[in-house]
């Protein structure tokens, strides 16, 4: 009796236990301190918002030409600054070889059929998470889908193509454009990375009651001046199905 009592003892299924950590806690012991550029571009944002900021797409397409041609627009051909603006078309022609452009050929947001304050607005979420370390919940592609009201391909290739771009020394282009403030803490040359994202957050933490969060306001892109008997819903559905087609 007392063999049988031990070979069924021995039996027994043991308790599932995690050999390995997870994913998320892997890339954080190979760059513990990888928040810190995410940190650096969040205090660099207008404490208004990027929605504020920039209300249209035509102050985001001004914003955009004012980074990528700080010396006055130039030809993508060659290189000429002799460049007339088309207006009913949101084009540039060069007068010497008569090339056509838009403002974001060539871009992360090149023949992409989303407005480009759309973008603008997607960057400034992306930048939030990471540095708060909530994409892992906030950075979802069917929430992100619906806020945005476009569909779920669509919000996987915007979201994948910001991140790459962001995570560009200095934030890529469309970092240049919504992160433009000066940090409100200084770095001295001495200080470790530890001290550094220490400040970082401290300050983080302290404009966080002054800066609305983003992901919280639902993400409205009207393509033109939005009716006032309609809902903020009905709009919301509008502007989706316009961009989706």
């Amino acid at each position: 009796m007392v063999r049988d009592a031990d070979r069924t003892r021995r039996r027994r299924r043991p308790k599932m236990t995690r050999r390995s950590p997870v994913k998320w806690l892997l890339k954080k012991r190979e760059n513990p301190f990888g928040t810190i550029p995410w940190k650096e571009m969040y205090l660099m944002l207008p404490e208004e918002g990027v929605r504020a900021t920039f209300p249209n797409t035509e102050s985001c397409e001004a914003r955009l030409a004012s980074v990528r041609w700080p010396q006055g627009v130039q030809c993508l051909s060659c290189e000429m600054q002799d460049v007339s603006y088309i207006e009913n078309r949101a084009l540039y022609q060069c007068r010497a070889c008569r090339r056509q452009f838009s403002v974001t050929a060539g871009t992360e947001a090149h023949r992409s059929r989303l407005d480009l304050r759309m973008w603008f607005i997607a960057a400034e979420e992306i930048i939030t998470a990471y540095a708060e370390e909530t994409g892992h919940h906030r950075l979802v592609g069917q929430s992100m889908a619906h806020r945005y009201g476009i569909s779920y391909s669509a919000t996987h290739r915007l979201k994948t193509t910001l991140t790459n771009s962001l995570s560009q020394p200095g934030g890529g282009l469309i970092g240049e454009c919504v992160c433009f403030c000066a940090l409100p803490v200084l770095r001295k040359p001495d200080l470790s990375p530890e001290e550094w994202d220490r400040m970082l957050s401290a300050a983080m933490y302290e404009n966080r009651g002054a800066r609305r969060t983003p992901h919280r306001r639902p993400i409205l892109i009207p393509l033109e001046e939005p009716d006032q008997s309609l809902s903020q819903t009905d709009d919301l559905a509008k502007v989706g199905h316009a961009l989706d087609h």
